[in-house]
């Protein structure tokens, strides 16, 4: 049996988290558990787990259960968690935890880090094979700089996650990426040695991604004719994401093609209370719905009921989302960039645009041909978790 040790900066393995943990529970789904002995380490818990993603895990408090629903309610609590202040004295907690729940000695075969801060706390643990996973857009400060509105006076902070990101990519014997894309973004910005790094596509379960259905009816969506264009988006308001520029499309595709529209977007950001003016100022309210975060079961249950999938952000690393778009059967339109370059064959199974164009995109929208959809499915279903998560347990099994 051998010992794994998996690590995210914060939260725990979760298929309804984005991101770290959301890869980090797929792995654990599809691990050989008589082989293995899986611990789990954040900033919020040192636990062993099962196969069934169980855990010691600590109930999640009140206190962080009103906070977790503020975030997406309240602009005011937002702009107060997101203040320098109180984000330097968050960093520094989540160290201090990290240093208390590494009392104890620990060893392990294989650590796997899927976050470089965490990989820094965990170096000098004793392993066979250290694996860092990158899954951020480029440096870890890129996500300040996206979400923090006084991210200039993060200076300090930004330089401690910039020591920790080398000193994990120095003792790392292996530094995957999600795409060719994703890893170079990362070296434009930050060099390392490229002989060490892997290309590990992110992957779905594409079956129950086929199999499954929920009732959309507590969703509370405006109730359209069987003519409207619906279209989803699951982004952050964030400016890389071009919301606006989504809205505009809206805006277009109502007064030039004179169409009924039904968008929603699945997220929340710094950016809301902005896209909402814009929504108002353009008389938008009855085609635009924001749904705050979601669980990924209710973000499937939506993708089956609308007729499009919008992604326009920039630095494009890999979208899980975009392949259970494509396994839900639905119509992708995304920007020519990145990631996105790797998965969609423009014209085949899905559009790309490159210019940030509303009439470019409503005609695409307007002249879309629905019989890409079997393509795309089938696309998806080669990034089926069976497939994408065999390079990661070769890599355990050569420890």
């Amino acid at each position: 049996m051998k010992d794994l040790l998996l690590a995210a900066y914060s939260k725990f393995p979760s298929m309804d988290e984005g991101g770290p943990n959301k890869v980090i529970s797929q792995i654990i789904s599809g691990l050989d558990f008589p082989n293995y002995r899986v611990r789990y380490i954040s900033k919020d818990v040192n636990a062993f787990l099962s196969s069934q993603l169980k855990g010691n895990y600590p109930k999640i408090s009140f206190k962080k259960n009103v906070g977790k629903f503020l975030q997406s309610k309240s602009a005011l609590y937002r702009s107060i968690v997101t203040h320098p202040l109180y984000l330097k004295k968050y960093f520094r907690t989540a160290q201090n935890n990290f240093v208390r729940l590494l009392s104890e000695k620990i060893e392990t075969n294989i650590l796997h880090a899927h976050d470089a801060r965490a990989f820094f706390f965990l170096k000098d643990i004793p392993a066979r094979k250290k694996i860092l996973s990158i899954h951020s857009k480029g440096k870890l400060t890129n996500d300040l700089n996206d979400y923090f509105r006084f991210s200039g006076s993060l200076e300090d902070v930004k330089q401690q996650f910039e020591i920790m990101e080398s000193e994990a990519l120095e003792n790392a014997d292996v530094i995957t990426f999600p795409s060719l894309a994703a890893r170079e973004l990362f070296f434009k910005e930050k060099q390392f040695d490229l002989s060490k790094s892997r290309i590990i596509y992110n992957g779905i379960n594409f079956e129950s991604i086929r199999t499954f259905n929920l009732d959309l009816k507590a969703a509370r969506l405006p109730v359209t004719s069987k003519d409207c264009i619906k279209i989803l988006n699951v982004a952050d308001h964030i400016k890389s994401k071009n919301i606006e520029l989504i809205i505009e499309t809206i805006r277009h595709l109502r007064d030039e093609y004179k169409r009924e529209i039904l968008f929603v977007n699945i997220g929340a950001g710094p950016l809301t209370v902005n896209y909402k003016r814009l929504i108002k100022k353009y008389n938008l309210d009855l085609s635009v719905v924001f749904l705050s975060r979601l669980p990924n079961s209710a973000v499937i249950g939506l993708m089956k009921a609308f007729d499009y999938f919008i992604s326009a952000g920039e630095r494009v690393i890999f979208d899980l989302v975009i392949l259970e778009a494509m396994a839900c059967g639905m119509c992708i339109i995304a920007r020519d960039d990145g990631g996105n370059r790797e998965v969609i064959n423009d014209g085949v199974n899905g559009y790309l645009f490159s210019k940030n164009d509303p009439e470019q995109i409503a005609s695409l929208i307007i002249k879309t041909d629905f019989s890409i959809k079997v393509n795309a499915i089938e696309t998806a279903k080669k990034f089926d978790l069976r497939n994408t998560l065999l390079p990661y347990f070769e890599l355990y099994e050569s420890a």
